[in-house]
C-alpha cells in the first residue's frame, strides 16, 4: 500500500544502514514528506474512511445472502 500509494518509503527487514541513510536523505526535503502525508491522507479518506469502510462491508455481506 505505502508504495502503491506514494505515501512513505519502504525499507526491508534488517537494513539499519538504508533506514539512516533514508532519514539522511529526507531530513532536509520537507516539500517531498509533505508530499507523502497529502498522498496518504487522501488514500485514508478514499478507501478507509468509516463511512467508505461500512459501504463495502454492507456490499460484502448483501453479496453473500
Amino acid at each position: 500500500v505505502v508504495e502503491s500509494v506514494g505515501c512513505g518509503i519502504v525499507i526491508p527487514p534488517g537494513r539499519p544502514d538504508l533506514l539512516a541513510a533514508t532519514i539522511r536523505d529526507l531530513r532536509d526535503r520537507r516539500d517531498q514528506l509533505d508530499e507523502m502525508g497529502a498522498r496518504g491522507r487522501e488514500y485514508v479518506v478514499r478507501e478507509a474512511d468509516r463511512d467508505v469502510a461500512i459501504g463495502r462491508y454492507r456490499e460484502l455481506l448483501l453479496g453473500l445472502l
